[in-house]
């Protein structure tokens, strides 16, 4: 089949068009996809505790609940006098060489070794025993309870919003009042860290 030439000429010049058209278009041999990453990474509000005996020595808390919260060792109030108003300060494990001094010497150093800025609370296990009080306070951290504060059972702030910085003083003190039953009794308490 021989092509005319005029129809040859017309086809050559859509074909030109097609081609330049197509360029012009700017279809292109690449093509991107965009997909948004989620990193979620958990909260972690691990702290440990050390006692007067060596602040260098720390319990890592790893307790996530209070029936399974870790045991630390345990400190004693040994009154002077029955009742006694003035505020005694505990020792670590009954030990009169590794006393609370005060803000200075207290007789809990806390750190921080989560991943979060964290908020400490504190309570009581049950009931005190009768006309025994316990009182705490903080410093150090970054928004501590300074206030001589009651211990109850609900839990209370020790400190709001604590970094991995710093280290958290706590104090501890108690006292009696009329009618204390001489003789030994205890009484465990919790501190919570949460994110």
């Amino acid at each position: 089949m021989k092509m005319n030439k005029k129809v040859f000429a017309i086809l050559s010049t859509i074909m030109c068009l097609a081609i330049s058209v197509t360029t012009a278009v700017g279809i292109s041999n690449n093509y991107y996809s965009k997909t948004t990453m989620y990193f979620n990474v958990p909260n972690d509000a691990t702290f440990q505790i050390a006692f007067p005996s060596n602040y260098l020595s720390n319990t890592s808390i790893t307790g996530t609940t209070e029936g399974g919260a870790t045991a630390t060792t345990w400190i004693s109030f040994n009154f002077t006098g029955v009742p006694q108003s003035t505020l005694q300060q505990p020792y670590e494990a009954g030990s009169s060489s590794n006393y609370q001094s005060g803000n200075i010497h207290p007789i809990m150093l806390i750190k921080n070794t989560g991943n979060c800025n964290e908020a400490l609370a504190i309570k009581a296990v049950g009931s005190l025993p009768s006309n025994i009080a316990v009182y705490f306070n903080a410093s150090g951290g970054a928004t501590p309870t300074t206030t001589l504060t009651a211990l109850t059972t609900g839990y209370q702030n020790i400190e709001a919003s604590m970094s991995s910085t710093p280290f958290l003083n706590l104090t501890l003190y108690s006292n009696t009042s009329a009618g204390i039953t001489t003789g030994q009794t205890t009484q465990d308490f919790y501190i919570k860290s949460t994110c």
